[in-house]
């Protein structure tokens, strides 16, 4: 099925983006953690570090959030246990334009109405129509869709 494939790549994409976000940030983390036990600079340096030990840890601590998500949902594709819903494109955050195609519409904060369930999801899915019917494939904690089916 290559709807699967496609969603497995956009889910590897986002494993791949956390992997270098948490990366960076713990090189970052190390350098000041080591210039703090090393260099007894002045009062400024020494709050400007632990500053930056603080975001630098957060932000570590979200990239392996994300990917501990992107990698549970890897799994449930791998064992044909990804999620699927009929689902409506009801609204949106904000519209623009793709930078690959200039007649290709961008939506962002995708809202999708669960036609068996009648909750509101929100997803990620590209190449879709506002008010238009479809079946989406979606990983339950990335919230990456493709679409299967349009109806």
């Amino acid at each position: 099925m290559i709807t699967k494939e496609i969603l497995n790549l956009k889910i590897k994409s986002r494993r791949r983006y956390a992997m270098f976000i948490t990366l960076a940030s713990l090189v970052v983390l190390g350098y000041a953690i080591f210039d703090i036990v090393t260099q007894q600079s002045d009062q400024a340096m020494e709050i400007f570090n632990w500053i930056v030990v603080v975001i630098t840890g957060f932000l570590s601590l979200f990239g392996i959030y994300i990917f501990i998500g992107s990698s549970l949902d890897l799994n449930a594709i791998k064992k044909d246990k990804a999620p699927i819903i009929d689902a409506k494109f009801i609204k949106f955050n904000r519209r623009g334009v793709s930078a690959k195609d200039r007649n290709e519409k961008v939506y962002t904060g995708q809202v999708f109405l669960d036609l068996k369930t009648e909750k509101e999801k929100l997803l990620i899915v590209s190449n879709v129509e506002l008010n238009k019917r479809y079946t989406i494939m979606y990983g339950k904690h990335t919230n990456i869709g493709v679409v299967i089916e349009r109806k």
